[in-house]
């Protein structure tokens, strides 16, 4: 029966994809594979209809299993994690695109915000003049260089801490911001490399090397290049306060 075949085959290779997609904390790869799983498991909706309308109803029932618990996996990852109540705080996340473009609306969207603090990426030569403009609301400001599209930055109305600004590792700059009323708090702006087969593998580790010896509470804003489901994911450290 060459549709069952059929049917049989592809429900191995997508099966195949999938599980190799969970698999990226021990196989770079998998992280690449990652970025597809939305449509794999999109994809495989109609293979197990198929798989049961040619009488493969148990290679059926195992791939529809299969399905369901990626899905369920990936759920979770969707959901996050949980949120702490220390009161307010406004942290503006933005890749800033190294070619810019409508600088004055992006400075005058940042302004509206009302953000504590900012953190940006891809702070390219070209996006140097709107940091410069937003020192006056901004007055704190970190940047570290990274890559050909831009450095990582964060811009803060409250003071940093003395001499705690760093670049620990590619793509990540690290300060501590003095917040009133609430004390020193670490805040991190990172910009991930896209995954395998470029850099990103190594970078996750030496960003995470780095996270773990930053003195707590710790806050993150970045470009991962990553689907929440992926490396960092899998291998970032236990949650801190």
């Amino acid at each position: 029966m060459p549709a069952r075949r059929l049917m049989i085959g592809l429900a191995v290779l997508g099966l195949a994809l999938l599980a190799a997609g969970h698999l990226g904390r021990w196989w770079p790869p998998g992280d690449s594979l990652a970025v597809a799983r939305l449509w794999l498991l999109v994809a495989a909706l109609p293979v197990v209809v198929g798989l049961m309308l040619t009488g493969a109803r148990r290679v059926a029932l195992l791939s529809g299993l299969a399905v369901a618990a990626s899905g369920w996996v990936t759920a979770v990852a969707l959901s996050g994690g949980p949120v702490a109540d220390g009161g307010e705080l406004i942290l503006y996340q933005k890749n800033m695109l190294f070619d810019g473009g409508e600088r004055a609306a992006l400075g005058a969207d940042l302004i509206a915000s009302g953000a504590d603090i900012l953190t940006l990426q891809e702070v390219s030569t070209a996006n140097l003049a709107l940091l410069r403009m937003l020192r006056e609301v901004y007055p704190h400001q970190y940047r570290c260089a990274f890559a050909g599209a831009g450095g990582v930055a964060v811009l803060s109305r409250h003071p940093f801490v003395a001499e705690s600004g760093s670049c620990p590792a590619p793509g990540i700059v690290l300060v501590r911001v003095d917040l009133p009323g609430a004390g020193p708090v670490t805040v991190a702006s990172i910009h991930l490399h896209w995954p395998w087969p470029l850099q990103q593998p190594g970078q996750v580790a030496a960003i995470l090397s780095a996270l773990d010896a930053a003195a707590g509470p710790v806050l993150i804003g970045g470009d991962f290049n990553m689907q929440p489901w992926g490396c960092l994911l899998y291998t970032s450290p236990s949650p801190r306060d």
